[in-house]
């Protein structure tokens, strides 16, 4: 079964000049292939012991495409494979670009947002038995080639050029209901979304405002069953990865006169993440087994690099002094977040039972190299407080969890092999920023206040949370006769940050208290891991295993 789509390699906007204009980048048409739909007859019987290929792809020309093998809809149904059910869903676009100069007040809305989704077997609401000896594999694919924004606004002019890419992907669904799902075979779910190449351009003289977002957004879930109380039996593997990457990135943002953002600020930033989970049993009271050949398995990356990002400002006059509450004039972060659960059972009385080898693994990169902000002259005379005048920073965070009881009185019993590390590099190479002149003067009748103000912020963060099993709240029983590991390592470095500044104060200095960092160079890294937490109740925790708990922290900063 085969659902695709076309448009010319160039999405391409650009307007003349309109007070209002809200092009689109894509239709709100979808690419859709299902290979076999029993619709919502009660009772279906579903027997698959062939090969089942169902693919859908765009390149582009609508937002959202989606692919699903077996749909049973609601009621009892039965679904058996002992074959192959192969899904994937594409949406590829070779290049996506948008440019616009506007004045006088003109607007521009030309954001790009794909989503690809794909879903092997979805057996609906209802009381339903799965049974897979089989294949079942689910891939979704969104990766936008190129993205290239200049914009050029004067006066009031605001445009926003944001690029949102979303993929997820889930293996087989359960539903709501006494679902009962027997794995002897493998189950996968892969979603990724990536971008090769971004450039990033915004001019803006006397007020422009823009914002030209880049987010990439990628959750694979290998098997869950919804709500109700279900039971999951496995021997076979079940696996679950997210990934979500970005290279080469070159963002130019420069302002003159009293060109911000708007309240928000100006954000030209870009945010990766990653959520994978292997099996998601839902609330209800859940019962999992997991025998000795059993594999499940978690993985998440997000990965951006980054060369060549600035900021430059010039002329910021007093009449922005009221628009910025922790806000920040200019954004160009680099943000990567990923997150990786083995096996969830949510709010319920659960039993968990493992035997086998659970994987947990989460990944999360932030590179940047040639980071400059400028500022040439900032003038206020009503104090602005939590300012930062522009940001540039780079964070990577991970957060990886092996079991996850949740709510409810719930026991685990560990006797295979549990795996769980987080793992977050964030470094930042050749930082400088340079301020030529800050200028705050006070006004009459405004004595004694104060302000935070970050005049430039190139902070390199580094974050890994890793957690072996978590009982959640409620009287628990967690016993572990098995090997349990636990790692988290955070690594954060900044090399080579220099910073100039040139500072006045005006016509009063008791009028105005002023606690500015006016150039910002930090670096900071955090690693946490535990093996096994409790939390409201009363738990009952007992280890005859082995454990292996680490962290590690990293910074170096030159």
């Amino acid at each position: 079964v085969t659902a695709s789509s076309a448009q010319p390699e160039q999405l391409a906007i650009v307007p003349s000049s309109a007070s209002s204009a809200n092009p689109t980048d894509a239709s709100e048409a979808g690419a859709t292939a299902t290979g076999i739909d029993a619709g919502n007859a009660a009772d279906v019987v579903i027997t698959n012991t062939g090969t089942l290929e169902v693919h859908s792809s765009s390149d582009g020309s609508v937002a959202q495409v989606s692919a699903l093998g077996i749909l049973s809809g609601n009621g009892k149904d039965v679904i058996f494979n002992d074959g192959v059910v192969n899904v994937t869903a594409e949406n590829i676009v070779d290049e996506s670009s948008s440019t616009a100069s506007l004045t006088g007040g003109d607007d521009l809305t030309a954001t790009t947002i794909l989503s690809t989704s794909a879903t092997g077997i979805d057996s609906g609401n209802g009381g339903d038995i799965i049974t897979n000896d089989g294949t079942v594999s689910a891939e979704a694919l969104t990766d936008l080639g190129a993205v290239n924004v200049e914009l050029n606004l004067i006066d009031t002019s605001h445009a926003d050029t944001s690029v949102s890419l979303y993929s997820n992907s889930i293996g087989v669904a359960g539903g709501n209901g006494k679902d009962i799902v027997d794995n002897t075979g493998s189950i996968e779910a892969n979603a990724t979304s990536r971008m090769d190449t971004v450039n990033v351009e915004v001019n803006g003289v006397d007020a422009g405002l823009a914002d030209s977002k880049n987010l990439l957004d990628s959750a694979a879930l290998a098997l869950t069953t919804g709500s109700g109380n279900d039971t999951i039996i496995s021997s076979g593997s079940i696996t679950a990865s997210a990934t979500s990457e970005l290279d080469e990135v070159s963002v130019n943002v420069s302002y003159a006169d009293v060109t911000i953002a708007d309240r928000d600020g100006s954000d030209t930033s870009t945010q990766l993440y990653s959520d994978a989970t292997a099996i998601d049993s839902g609330s209800g009271n859940d019962y999992l087994f997991l025998d000795s050949a059993a594999n499940v398995d978690a993985t998440a990356l997000s990965d951006v690099y980054s060369i060549g990002v600035s900021i430059a400002s010039e002329g910021v006059p007093a009449s922005t002094e009221s628009l910025f509450i922790d806000g920040s004039l200019a954004n160009v972060g680099l943000d990567s977040y990923s997150q990786t659960t083995g096996i969830v059972t949510g709010q319920g009385n659960d039993d968990l039972v493992n035997l086998g080898s659970v994987t947990s693994e989460a990944i999360a990169n932030s590179s940047q190299v040639g980071v400059n902000v400028g500022i040439a002259l900032i003038d206020f005379v009503v104090p602005t407080p939590g300012l930062v005048l522009g940001g540039g920073g780079t964070s990577a965070q991970a957060t990886s969890v092996g079991f996850d009881l949740g709510q409810g009185q719930d026991s685990v019993s560990n006797s295979g092999s549990l795996l769980v590390d987080a793992d977050s590099t964030a470094d930042s190479t050749i930082v400088s920023v340079n301020i030529a002149e800050l200028s705050i003067g006070g006004i009459d009748g405004f004595p004694g206040l104060g302000a935070a103000v970050v005049a430039a912020d190139t902070t390199t963060f580094a974050d890994s949370t890793a957690l072996g099993i978590s009982a959640g709240s409620g009287n628990d029983v967690v016993d572990n006769t098995g090997t349990m590991t636990v790692t988290a390592g955070a690594h954060g470095d900044s090399t080579s940050a220099a910073a100039g500044l040139g500072i006045q104060i005006g016509q009063d200095d008791d009028a105005l208290q002023i606690d500015a960092i006016l150039a910002r160079a930090e670096t900071q890294s955090t690693a946490t891991s535990s093996g096994i937490t409790g939390d409201d109740g009363h738990d009952q925790i007992n280890n005859s295993g082995t454990m292996t708990i680490a962290s590690e922290a990293e910074t170096d900063a030159l």
